[in-house]
């Protein structure tokens, strides 16, 4: 029965694969299809970017999302290879997913994908709010972002120098270009709670200047789209324009209120 779900993924046959899983709910969702490769049905799927087919595999109860390969390969390192993005982000809604997990050589999915240029896959991982992992610099089988300059993927190259340099700047960036608004409402509230917890803490005005300051630095840092909404906020306007006074001057009163 395992060689006929592993089939079925190969052939991509949707509808196949739903009836075994659904009749045969104790079958070794993670099978390999030989003593070498040791490929499962997941490892596969994502191979092929079966992403109609991805999910229905991590649905089931025992499957290992994380699964070597003969060569160390995870059915994520796969989709990566290939730049299969919709695999690559439904497996990273999953919780169970490791994605950092190097091959046999100490190669992340990161890697892969920089080496191979696969751009949007290398964006996923950036927002994925996971640790991101970009190697030793100098080795040539870790090294993320020198295996992107060795391929001469230049555009993913820029990315990750930013993204080292300024790492949750790039995340915000890279949010707004996936239309994650949610999540950026949500990362100027813990930015703002983040703050007010280091203010309140603060009462002497040497002080209390510094981290004034401090806060403005941090909201310039932000994206325009995000700098806007803050002084929006901070002046206490709904219009669609506001004067560098009003900001200003909403700006002091913010740090004021949470100087109290």
């Amino acid at each position: 029965m395992e060689s006929w779900l592993y089939s079925a993924v190969e052939r991509n046959k949707v509808e196949e694969v739903e009836e075994i899983l659904r009749n045969h709910p104790n079958i070794n969702i993670n099978w390999g299809c030989d003593s070498r490769t040791k490929l499962t049905a997941l490892h596969t799927a994502c191979d092929l970017g079966r992403d109609k087919i991805v999910p229905l595999l991590l649905a089931h109860s025992t499957i290992n999302i994380n699964a070597n390969s003969g060569v160390g390969e995870t059915p994520f390192y796969k989709a990566c290879i290939h730049g299969r993005v919709s695999c690559v982000r439904q497996m990273l809604k999953d919780a169970r997913l490791i994605i950092n997990k190097p091959n046999k050589v100490g190669s992340t999915p990161l890697w892969v994908a920089a080496k191979n240029g696969h751009l949007q896959v290398v964006k996923l991982l950036i927002i994925s709010d996971r640790e991101v992992d970009l190697g030793q610099p100098g080795n040539k089988y870790t090294d993320v972002i020198g295996i992107a300059k060795g391929t001469g993927k230049t555009e993913v190259v820029l990315l990750l120098e930013g993204f080292r340099d300024h790492p949750e700047l790039t995340r915000h960036q890279l949010k707004l270009e996936f239309g994650m608004y949610l999540e950026i409402a949500s990362d100027i509230f813990a930015l703002v709670i983040f703050l007010c917890d280091g203010l309140l803490q603060i009462k002497d005005e040497d002080a209390a200047t510094s981290k004034e300051l401090r806060f403005l630095k941090i909201a310039r840092a932000l994206p325009m789209e995000l700098q806007m909404i803050l002084c929006h906020r901070a002046a206490g306007s709904v219009e669609m324009n506001i004067s560098s006074r009003d900001a200003e001057l909403g700006f002091k009163r913010l740090t004021q209120c949470l100087l109290i």
